[in-house]
């Protein structure tokens, strides 16, 4: 069984769910998800030998809403970096997906000594993901949130529905994604929660501006990196936003096609993902 953490992490108050012993491995979350999404590749990772933890990430339930209202994609990888120094480690392997995988992104860059090798699910590296009218029509909600009250009031709107709508789109084929969608509006009606989420996009145009830190969040990664993209994820044409992504690594990469998978790989197919990320693991260099 996991157990429930709480730590302080870069100046805020982390929920954590840990299970197991052993090397730390994150598992980071994204939108619209939670903490919980990763129970049963949590507990495999445990009963492999490895210490998996949770976090909820900042503005989610339980983790704290920051007081100064900073959601900035280099925020977030401080957080992790932050986090296995709070949790004791001197390294941890990092595993995200969706805000995770951004999150992971970032730390790896920022932090290389920390962050020995890292998982990414369901979203490309930063290096190559440009703005398109593609990637609009596939993805409006980038676009959406991004207006303040406008996008705000259009997720609250009855009752959080657009929600379900996100979870059904990107996992046409998920076969009742229906309790993990009634989990996610119920930790997104407590105050604060859905402004903290949307957040992470009306930010967004500010890890886009020609600054020394973007620059270091975009460049390639130099540690082993294990990607997964679900086939079915109706976001994502693997196509035209996995092209080129060889070139986003100086170290070794392996992309992992998940059949009968949508956005939500780790909650629609955690065994497949099992099946791939504990042999990486094993074999990374001590």
């Amino acid at each position: 069984m996991h157990d429930t953490l709480r730590v302080t992490a870069n100046g805020l108050e982390f929920g954590l769910l840990a299970q197991g012993e052993g090397p730390l491995v994150l598992l980071l979350h994204g939108f619209p998800d939670r903490p919980e999404s990763w129970l049963p590749v949590m507990a495999g990772l445990a009963e492999a030998g490895f210490r998996a933890v949770a976090p909820a990430l900042r503005g989610y339930r339980p983790t704290a809403i920051p007081a100064d209202g900073d959601y900035r994609v280099a925020t977030l990888g401080r957080d992790v970096l932050a986090l296995i120094s709070a949790l004791g480690a001197e390294t941890a392997v990092v595993v995200g997906h969706d805000w995770g995988a951004s999150a992971a992104y970032a730390a790896a860059n920022l932090g290389p000594g920390q962050v020995r090798a890292l998982c990414t699910l369901a979203i490309p590296h930063p290096r190559i993901i440009k703005p398109s009218l593609d990637l609009a029509r596939r993805a409006p909600h980038f676009a959406l949130f991004q207006l303040g009250p406008i996008g705000r009031w259009w997720a609250r709107r009855a009752d959080l529905a657009y929600i379900a709508h996100l979870y059904r789109t990107w996992s046409p084929t998920w076969p009742d994604p229906t309790p993990a969608i009634e989990a996610v509006q119920a930790d997104l009606r407590e105050p604060g929660r859905l402004e903290a989420a949307l957040a992470y996009y009306a930010q967004l145009s500010s890890s886009l501006k020609k600054t020394p830190e973007n620059r270091l969040l975009r460049a390639p990664t130099a540690q082993p990196a294990l990607l997964f993209v679900g086939d079915d994820d109706g976001a994502l044409r693997f196509e035209k936003d996995f092209a080129g992504i060889e070139a986003c690594f100086t170290g070794p990469m392996q992309l992992v096609r998940v059949p009968h998978a949508g956005h939500f790989i780790p909650a629609e197919q955690p065994q497949a993902v099992l099946d791939a990320l504990l042999p990486f693991l094993r074999h990374l260099p001590t």
